[in-house]
């Protein structure tokens, strides 16, 4: 085994990048599934109503009034401004989940803000009104769970301070119910649960197409590296396998002396480099992230490691099968030859 020891790191690394492409791909549609349960989950109201000018709804019913604006603020990654909606809530809002007080300044972070900027609680966070040049300063004092935008959530009367607006000014409605508007101009935009179920089709829609491609991939590499590898392994010592028959030892023995070593060294390969795959996962979804303008939760479920290490030795003793034949046409005369 010491002397296979090149070849088995080989195997290693092979497997890792097999391992990561085949994850990639795996990956894709439970997290893509995972995100847009998220986003109806955490949804903070069944209807939201983006208005062009504050209007009255026919039937008000249990909407709530609410100031919505963008701003932009430095994503260092990046090297850029990236967008994010600001919503001011009135203080007894039964719509949101923290506590909003218009005497405690200061903000919450949806949660993919937070960690797209790597903000926690008491850190100081600086926008720009990217028409006007208005810097703003704002303290975070907490982190909600809102994944379907990079979002701040405040006060209603401290972002129409902010904003200088009206103390009473309000452009948009949180509602379970669907709201009526005499003049439909009015609005801006409309969120329903309808849309978010769209949202979340299409996005995998179009990811799916990409699993396919890095799963054949994944399965080529596997099949070519542990081909080559353990074919190599075999060469490097048909010698001593056919001395091995020269002592009188059986197929199935020999079989077991060099194929059971490379056995384990391609299972334990494939368990130790799956906090390897995680890592680069991670890593490269962050890369993407720069340039997304949102932000998508890196999700693996579990059995997707178990199906990676499944994949890897499937397709191991699928070449291990071929190289058993060759064993077997090792002649006793190698052993001679190589004396002579």
């Amino acid at each position: 085994m010491i002397q296979n020891k090149g070849s088995y790191i080989t195997l290693f690394v092979g497997a890792f990048l097999a391992s990561f492409i085949l994850m990639f791909g795996l990956v894709i549609t439970p997290m893509i599934s995972h995100y847009v349960d998220s986003i109806k989950q955490s949804a903070v109201s069944d209807y939201q109503y983006v208005l062009k000018a504050p209007v009255e709804p026919e039937n008000p019913g249990n909407a709530e009034k609410l100031t919505v604006s963008s701003l932009e603020t430095f994503y260092k990654p990046a090297g850029k401004n990236i967008e994010v909606s600001f919503f001011g809530l009135r203080e007894d809002s039964h719509y949101f989940k923290e506590s909003i007080s218009d005497d405690e300044k200061g903000v919450y972070l949806s949660d993919g803000l937070a960690k797209k900027l790597g903000a926690e609680p008491g850190d100081t966070l600086n926008f720009v009104n990217p028409y006007t040049d208005k810097e703003y300063t704002v303290k975070v004092i907490g982190i909600t769970d809102y994944p379907r935008a990079l979002t701040v959530f405040m006060s209603q009367k401290q972002l129409n301070d902010l904003l200088d607006r009206d103390t009473s000014y309000f452009n948009g409605y949180f509602s379970d119910e669907e709201l009526t508007f005499t003049d439909k101009n009015s609005l801006a935009t409309v969120i329903t649960p309808e849309e978010l179920s769209k949202f979340g089709d299409q996005m995998l829609s179009s990811f799916k197409q990409l699993a396919p491609l890095c799963l054949f991939a994944a399965i080529v590499i596997y099949l070519v590296l542990m081909y080559v590898l353990t074919k190599l392994v075999i060469d490097k010592n048909a010698l001593y396998i056919s001395l091995l028959k020269v002592f009188g030892y059986e197929t199935p023995e020999i079989r077991k002396l060099y194929l059971k070593a490379t056995t384990i060294v391609v299972l334990g390969s494939l368990i130790l480099c799956l906090p390897l795959v995680n890592f680069g996962i991670q890593g490269s979804f962050f890369l993407v992230q720069m340039k997304l303008s949102g932000y998508l939760p890196v999700y693996i479920p579990m059995y997707l490691y178990a199906e990676i290490v499944a994949s890897g030795m499937a397709s191991y003793f699928v070449i291990n099968f071929i190289h058993v034949r060759r064993i077997n046409k090792i002649e006793l005369s190698a052993a001679l030859k190589n004396r002579e």
